[in-house]
């Protein structure tokens, strides 16, 4: 193998770039990782306090998800039936020009439509909306369970 020999003289410098290529995500990850001053802290609280749940389903005495009264989803894993059955309706167009209240009905019915399949494992408890818990009490509830549910029989195994 030869390597040949290259004055410094013949050498032509590059151009410095005019803008740094990381400087916004720099920024934007240092932004997220910043502590939420006082006020935001208390805007994010008074906004939990403000979102309802519409349907909180429950396996034995676990919150495996909430439907928020806003339309919102909240389940325990992303690879779940429900959140599955969610995904697929938005990527059909299924829930196209829905808000609000028609929206929220909608994602009521697919998500109790997934869970059918599955019989009396999963209960539903749907409120009223001035009798509803709100985000910041139930949010914390959901159990995280990575893939939930393949079989009732193993929750009714886990959970027994």
């Amino acid at each position: 193998m030869n390597i040949q020999s290259i004055p410094v003289s013949s050498l032509i410098a590059l151009d410095m770039p005019q803008k740094k290529i990381f400087d916004s995500s720099i920024k934007d990850i240092k932004n997220t990782l910043e502590e939420p001053s006082e006020s935001q802290r208390q805007q994010a609280l008074e906004q939990q306090a403000q979102t309802k749940a519409h349907t909180v389903y429950r396996s034995g005495n676990n919150i495996i998800g909430v439907l928020w009264a806003d339309g919102s989803v909240g389940f325990g894993s992303n690879s779940s039936v429900a959140s599955e059955a969610i995904n697929n309706a938005y990527n059909s167009n299924e829930l196209q020009n829905l808000k609000g209240e028609a929206l929220t009905e909608k994602l009521a019915q697919i998500i109790d439509k997934a869970f059918s399949k599955y019989g009396s494992g999963v209960d539903a408890q749907t409120y009223a909306p001035n009798d509803a818990p709100n985000r910041g009490y139930l949010s914390h509830q959901i159990d995280w369970m990575q893939d939930y549910p393949l079989s009732t029989k193993r929750l009714d195994n886990i959970y027994a």
